[in-house]
């Protein structure tokens, strides 16, 4: 089976969020090198995690970071617009 990348993260832990994303959309996924993604960063925090799926699952997977992406972007302007000025 060919993995591909479809989505890089600056830590361990967004990456695992977009995993789990994927899997609850039925989606296999896993984490290059998982178990030592965490101490790689330590090391060289430019080192990026990257989470991989299936080549046949990419497409999808893209569109449903996407769609994640966006529907978190458009949940932060509406929590700065909502919040009150000093």
């Amino acid at each position: 089976m060919d993995l591909v990348i479809v989505g890089e993260y600056s830590t361990l832990a967004e990456a695992q969020l977009a995993k789990n994303l994927l899997e609850d959309e039925g989606i296999k996924a896993q984490i290059a090198d998982d178990a030592s993604a965490d101490l790689l960063h330590l090391n060289d925090p430019s080192t990026e995690v990257k989470l991989m799926v299936a080549a046949d699952d990419a497409n999808r997977a893209r569109e449903v970071l996407s769609a994640a992406e966006e529907s978190h972007a458009e949940h932060v302007a509406e929590m700065e617009e909502e919040a009150p000025e000093d």
